[in-house]
């Protein structure tokens, strides 16, 4: 048997192991989009089961095709000035508002101009329309304004179109359910011991040093008492 101290450190090694894996497995639930695709149409539904290890805010973005690199001004554009309580867009895009249902309450959310790109999509995200003062005038910040909260555990969310303007009538899109959790931010406090994880990689490096070391004092140990046996 080894001896009671180098028992422990095994035993501690266990434990590091399991938060690590566990850590790293909740961080990746917690960092991935869920996506759906709807036609923007009134009254057309997606529905989302989604899983939060917390409860979380829901933050929903819309994701347009485009050929690459192509201008798409129905979208709208972020360039804006702001005021003391709220932001104006110069070009707000076509209006689009959406109605999010989650177990126990639900919200009208109305889009902003496009504010992120790549090559071949663009996005626009949404926002409680309580927040839209004008077409192209906005609250900020938006803290108080109605939220759809998804609990911690599995739960259904459902999505329903409610107006579309006429340059978007029928396109099909992407609705994408944000994740609590990203490398450059976290929407609640709940998830900050978590965020530590999504480095997962670089953090079993020092514990397969610790295992190394560990293998290697147990079978010196181990020799040594095979040479006083003999």
């Amino acid at each position: 048997m080894l001896p009671r101290n180098l028992r422990a450190q095994w035993l501690l090694f266990g434990v590091a192991t399991l938060v690590l894996l566990l850590g790293g497995a909740l961080a990746q639930i917690s960092s991935a989009p869920l996506s759906r695709e709807i036609t923007l149409s009134p009254g057309e539904t997606l529905s989302f089961r989604a899983f939060r290890v917390f409860p979380d805010a829901v933050s929903i973005s819309l994701r347009f095709n485009r050929e690459p690199w192509a201008p798409r001004p129905e979208l709208g554009s972020y360039a804006s000035r702001f005021g003391p309580d709220y932001i104006e867009f110069e070009s707000p895009g076509e209006r689009l508002s959406l109605r999010i249902s989650g177990a126990s309450a639900s919200a009208t959310l109305v889009a902003l101009p496009a504010s992120s790109s790549s090559a071949d999509d663009v996005n626009r995200h949404l926002i409680s329309a309580q927040a839209q003062q004008r077409p192209n005038r906005f609250q900020r910040p938006t803290a108080g304004l109605d939220v759809v909260t998804l609990p911690a555990g599995a739960s259904m969310l459902t999505v329903t179109v409610l107006e579309v303007g006429p340059k978007l009538l029928g396109e099909r899109v992407r609705v994408v359910l944000l994740p609590p959790l990203e490398f450059k931010f976290r929407r609640s406090d709940w998830y900050g011991a978590l965020w530590w994880f999504l480095f997962w990689p670089v953090l079993v490096a020092p514990l397969l040093m610790y295992a190394a070391a560990l293998t290697w004092w147990s079978a010196r140990i181990r020799r040594l008492r095979r040479v006083n046996e003999a």
